[in-house]
């Protein structure tokens, strides 16, 4: 099987996921190389993250479908309006799952899609183990991801802002934090359209939310460590 997935967060976390049920997964950061992985290799199905760099989800499935691949292709994305999962099919997966993944849903299907897959086991305490060990290194690098959109937004690199808001929204929602999930979509959209007042003030009420101050206390410095 193949991750497409530009968020480190979310490959870790998915990766453990698949690795617990059994399934050898390989990893693509973004558009271009999953399409270069496809075509070079032996895969049964792709999880395919839709926003990307280089090339997103769609384009990369149209890609694929059009040298002829016709492997499940399972968009991954946070965008799961009617509108939204339309075009995906349009362009060619076969399902969607919504972020922040629901991983009993992704489970079912992918017992669906692979029928030669075994029953999901009862988690071990060393696979808790490590579910646990990629939250809190979410949890410890939270501050200095929201320092280094602060950083980008002073220095007018609002796309690198964009880039880094997007990477938190997903990763937020992965590990229960939905406010932050929240303003970091918020934030990302006012990067995009230029708005730096509002994103200004999205990014203060991000670093004043209860949970965020929470954090950063335990963590004791407000750097923080950074997983990426």
């Amino acid at each position: 099987m193949l991750l497409a997935e530009d968020g480190p967060d979310n490959r870790a976390l998915i990766g453990a996921f698949l690795n617990r049920l059994g399934i050898r997964c390989e990893m693509a950061e973004n558009g271009v190389r999953a399409v270069e992985m496809v075509l070079a290799g032996n895969f049964d199905l792709v999880l395919m993250d839709i926003q990307m760099p280089l090339m997103d989800g769609v384009a990369a499935t149209e890609l694929l479908r059009a040298a002829g691949v016709g492997i499940p292709v399972v968009a991954l994305t946070a965008n799961i309006m009617t509108a939204d999962v339309a075009r995906y099919l349009a362009a060619g997966c076969s399902h969607c799952v919504g972020k922040p993944v629901d991983f009993t849903a992704l489970g079912a299907l992918l017992a669906q899609l692979l029928p030669a897959l075994p029953p999901a086991p009862l988690m071990s305490p060393a696979q808790l183990a490590v579910f646990v060990e990629i939250r809190a290194r979410f949890e410890a690098g939270l501050a200095s991801r929201l320092e280094r959109i602060a950083a980008h937004a002073a220095a007018g690199e609002a796309a690198e802002a964009a880039a880094l808001a997007h990477m938190l929204k997903g990763s937020a929602g992965s590990f229960g934090y939905p406010h932050v999930t929240e303003l970091a979509g918020a934030l990302e959209r006012a990067l995009l359209d230029g708005e730096h007042g509002a994103a200004a003030t999205l990014l203060e009420q991000l670093q004043q939310l209860e949970e965020v101050r929470r954090l950063l206390v335990g963590a004791g410095e407000p750097g923080g460590i950074d997983e990426e």
